[in-house]
């Protein structure tokens, strides 16, 4: 027989350790201090990443949303990440979802929030599956990038005391989802510049080879 709608989110949320359950409620007590557009514009911000094949919205575009420091963008995030998740993989209502993740997810005094929450994501179920699932393809082999930071420093050269020379030079931090897949590397202003061209053009192609894929549809 198969699982109802809250069957299926109750498996779900069996998979997340007790321990969590902090973290969690206090990513929707943050949700909760965002004013309601805010919170409208962080899921379009998520949609709109999923749309792109990003399968993580930086914490430092919910921050600047929705105003907010690194670590509240950081569990606001997540909290809508769990939440798109499981609503996108069922026909659970909003009601559904707030009876069976209260007291896992979130504590009884944040159910209004997480019915609000829910409810916006199940009225645009559609779109945000097909998000979700294009997101999932285009990440579908590891390893795939997760975060990629970048710092301007200036590199001197001293001499008796003075400075001789100084050039800047970029830091470049990429990560991705495969165990031990990191990378540090430092580049120059011509590495840059190479690199630049190279994304442009890439970012062209891609552009033309999502025209011929819809072409084909």
């Amino acid at each position: 027989m198969a699982e109802t709608p809250r069957e299926h989110l109750a498996r779900r949320l069996a998979d997340y350790p007790n321990v969590a359950r902090g973290y969690f409620n206090a990513g929707f007590i943050a949700a909760a201090r965002l004013s309601k557009d805010e919170r409208d514009r962080v899921l379009a911000e998520l949609v709109k990443s999923f749309q792109s094949g990003v399968r993580e919205v930086s914490s430092s575009a919910i921050a600047q949303i929705a105003s907010v420091e690194a670590k509240a963008a950081d569990r606001i995030g997540l909290i809508y990440s769990i939440t798109i998740g499981m609503l996108s993989e069922t026909s659970a209502t909003p009601e559904d979802f707030v009876a069976t993740a209260s007291g896992v997810l979130f504590e009884p005094a944040q159910q209004g929030v997480a019915l609000e929450i829910a409810t916006a994501i199940c009225a645009h179920r559609d779109s945000i599956k097909a998000a979700v699932e294009r997101a999932q393809l285009s990440g579908m082999v590891l390893p795939s990038l997760s975060a990629f930071e970048v710092a301007v420093d200036i590199r001197v050269r001293m001499s008796d005391g003075k400075i001789t020379a100084a050039v800047p030079v970029t830091v470049a931090h990429i990560d991705t989802d495969g165990d031990r897949q990191e990378l540090w590397v430092q580049l120059s202003t011509g590495d840059i510049e190479n690199i630049t061209k190279k994304l442009t053009d890439c970012l062209d192609e891609m552009r033309q080879a999502e025209r011929a894929i819809l072409a084909l549809k």
